[in-house]
């Protein structure tokens, strides 16, 4: 294991298997725990999950990562070479789930908000752009019904609607049309995480599709006439999360037969290469997968649904080859 490959286990992880207890959380990223370094009546240890970074209020060292974590609670040097050989050897053990960076977020992409508020959801749309958009998308009101809800979303005391989908941390990823000056407004409202929708657990040969936006999900469901009893719905909400999406997968090998999988095709080819990633690790644990290829010309399978409505294709622009889009089943 590499110094990369070692921060990118999740530090909350690592932080319980060392002794760590949950105690709260104050802010959408930020979680507060009891010391693994020591018995404490007040919780001190610091997590950011944003940053995957700790610090630990009862001793004099600033933040740290992974690596400085398992450093600290064996009591040896920061940024010493063979201090660090050690560490990463020892922390090949906590990496029992296989975890994936496929790219780097930039600056404009915000995975969590603190100034965005949700004050009211509703099962009923009722804004004009959201509507819009909604038809736009060809989504019956079934579909929308399952996934969707419309959300009044405070920012500096003004509000304004968005289209919003529920992730299983209780987060909210927001999609706006026709606010901002007419551009598209995205974000996540609370908690970044993946959003599942199980199939039934009586099932035991289970189909999984994995979607990286809930349009697609959504425009999935509304192809197939809804999600049928074993299968199994996951939304990654964006391919930074593709690594939880493997863990959730991999929880599940026991029952998950078939795993299919939905890359977005964009220019830079990070959405193809982030889900041949999430493939090696189906592969590592020999669970079948293959890759969708209803869409192949189009930026994904929603974009494909609404090529009747003059959405551009995007054949041709993908850095990679198309053969790579074949099925492994």
């Amino acid at each position: 294991m590499n110094v990369n490959d070692a921060k990118t286990i999740l530090i909350t992880d690592l932080a319980e298997k060392l002794g760590a207890r949950f105690d709260r959380r104050t802010k959408p990223h930020v979680t507060v725990w009891y010391s693994p370094f020591r018995n404490e009546k007040t919780p001190s240890f610091h997590i950011n999950e944003r940053t995957n970074r700790f610090k630990d209020h009862g001793h004099h060292r600033p933040m740290g990562d992974t690596i400085d974590l398992w450093l600290d609670y064996h009591d040896l040097p920061r940024n010493d070479p063979e201090a660090t050989k050690q560490a990463l050897k020892a922390l090949e053990a906590f990496d029992t789930i296989p975890r994936i960076t496929p790219y780097q977020q930039t600056s404009a992409e915000v995975t969590y908000s603190d100034v965005y508020k949700i004050k009211k959801h509703s099962a009923r749309f009722t804004d004009r752009a959201c509507l819009d958009e909604l038809e736009r998308r060809s989504l019956s009101k079934t579909t929308i019904g399952k996934y969707l809800k419309q959300a009044d979303v405070e920012v500096n005391k003004k509000i304004f609607r968005a289209i919003s989908f529920e992730n299983d941390k209780g987060g909210h990823e927001i999609s706006t049309y026709g606010q901002w000056g007419g551009k598209p407004f995205k974000n996540c409202v609370g908690p970044k995480a993946i959003t599942t929708f199980p199939a039934h657990p009586a099932q035991t040969e289970i189909t999984a599709f994995v979607f990286n936006g809930k349009f697609d999900l959504a425009t999935w469901d509304e192809i197939n006439h809804g999600q049928k009893p074993n299968e199994e719905f996951i939304c990654s909400n964006g391919d930074s999360l593709l690594g939880e999406v493997g863990a959730y997968l991999l929880s599940k090998k026991d029952v998950i037969k078939l795993v299919v999988l939905f890359p977005d095709i964009d220019p830079s080819g990070a959405g193809e290469k982030a889900m041949h990633a999430l493939g090696s690790i189906l592969e590592a644990e020999d669970i079948p997968f293959g890759f969708n290829e209803d869409y192949l010309g189009f930026k994904d399978l929603s974009a494909y649904y609404m090529r009747d409505k003059g959405y551009q294709s995007s054949q041709g622009t993908s850095n990679q080859p198309k053969n790579t889009l074949k099925p492994r089943f």
